[in-house]
């Protein structure tokens, strides 16, 4: 008589059980380096979103500044010497500069309010140049008041989606037009 073999094929349990193991590992090391990079990548998302952001709102104050001549309207319209330095933040900010040459006159109004920056030029409607503003400082150049200086510094704090990371700038804009 002849003996038939049976063998059965296949993965014992503790060779599934090691497998399990050995892939759990896998996986595990391989999420930790995705949600690692993914935070980074978010990070980045977000402070390039804020520089964009803070190079058009500076590109408007620019621009602005070159075509004018002074600050006409500061926060109540105010424009006393004893004014050195103005932080504008939540509960509201109002700047306005103008040209006062003979040939053409108009003005340019920024307002800040919560967190949003309006822009207007004289003779067309508002509209929102950035939405992320954390706060807003200005400082007259050459320690003068508003009312005497040639330009302005400008500090500009920009909060992003997150409420973690900013973005900061300080900018000197000098008054192209002035007397």
């Amino acid at each position: 008589m002849c003996r038939v073999k049976n063998t059965i094929k296949g993965f014992t349990m503790l060779e599934l059980i090691l497998a399990l193991a050995i892939g759990a590992m896998f996986s595990a090391i391989f999420f930790q380096f995705f949600f690692t990079h993914q935070k980074a990548l978010n990070s980045t998302v977000i402070k390039s979103q804020l520089q964009m952001d803070m190079q058009l709102s500076t590109d408007y104050l620019n621009k602005s500044a070159m075509e004018t001549s002074r600050i006409s309207f500061l926060n109540g319209g105010t424009l006393a010497s004893e004014f050195t330095s103005q932080k504008l933040g939540d509960q509201g900010m109002i700047f306005s500069v103008e040209n006062s040459d003979h040939i053409e006159q108009y003005s340019y109004k920024y307002k800040v309010v919560g967190k949003n920056l309006y822009y207007t030029k004289s003779g067309s409607p508002e509209k929102i140049i950035c939405n992320d503003i954390s706060y807003v400082k200005i400082t007259p150049i050459d320690s003068k008041s508003f009312a005497e200086c040639s330009g302005i510094v400008l500090e500009i704090e920009l909060i992003g989606v997150d409420g973690k990371i900013t973005y900061n700038t300080i900018n000197s804009i000098y008054f192209r037009n002035k007397n």
